[in-house]
């Protein structure tokens, strides 16, 4: 949710006071929960700020409440699982890739296969990333990323749809989340996980692709901002993954 102030003394795109002025209103406001899963850009404009749509400060938090439930009405109405995934319409992205030395996080994706395409587009478009922004079941979404160059003979899956199928059965006895999406870049393959259980989860997941034998350079990346530096190694001695620090 962008908001945008309007102020009749405002400088111009140089007024770092009225912006600064304007995050520090909102926090107050909305509160800082509400800042950081909700709110996008905020922007300060010169103007009365009459105009259609626009709410006096003492209305901005029932207009946010308003923008918030019109999101999350919007979103998935039962929590994912292998069962009401495949009841979901799915879509195919496709993307151009940079081609690069190496490649942070999905800077490689080419096709992706989602059903949950308005998660998907956040996570591809730079947006700060919040989990609870795409579920109103307090999933975590998550995804396996492995290394397609490397030597893959003693792998025991044959495919990415080996892997989701491996994954599903781990995951959906226990009810701890599906399969939501995935995609193959220019060097990695990805698996796009929503979890219900993020730690029974995660270990299972680990234990899947264990079994299968993946190579060391197979990891777990979250999509969350807030989780952006953390991983997780299928192998105890998985290299750290690219654009990570030690």
């Amino acid at each position: 949710i962008d908001l945008a102030f309007y102020s009749k003394r405002h400088r111009g795109p140089e007024d770092h006071d009225a912006l600064a002025s304007a995050w520090v209103a909102s926090e107050v406001i909305l509160g800082e929960a509400t800042l950081d899963v909700w709110i996008g850009d905020i922007s300060v404009h010169k103007g009365k700020g009459k105009r259609e749509g626009a709410v006096p400060l003492g209305e901005m938090q029932a207009a946010v409440d308003e923008a918030v439930a019109r999101i999350q009405a919007g979103l998935p109405a039962e929590p994912f699982s292998a069962s009401s995934v495949e009841r979901m319409p799915w879509g195919l992205f496709e993307l151009q890739p940079r081609v690069r030395d190496e490649y942070p996080r999905r800077l490689d994706l080419r096709v992706a296969p989602s059903c949950h395409k308005v998660m998907l587009r956040a996570a591809q478009d730079g947006t700060v990333f919040d989990s609870r922004r795409y579920s109103r079941f307090g999933e975590l979404f998550v995804y396996v990323k492995t290394d397609g160059t490397v030597d893959l003979s003693g792998e025991k899956y044959a495919d990415r749809g080996e892997m989701q199928d491996a994954i599903t059965e781990a995951l959906e006895p226990r009810g701890l989340g599906a399969v939501v999406g995935g995609g193959t870049g220019l060097k990695y393959s990805y698996i796009d996980l929503a979890l219900a259980d993020p730690d029974a989860g995660i270990s299972a997941v680990v234990e899947a692709m264990r079994a299968g034998n993946m190579v060391k350079e197979t990891w777990i990346q979250f999509f969350d901002a807030r989780y952006a530096n953390e991983w997780v190694g299928i192998w105890d001695d998985s290299p750290l993954p690219p654009g990570m620090e030690a």
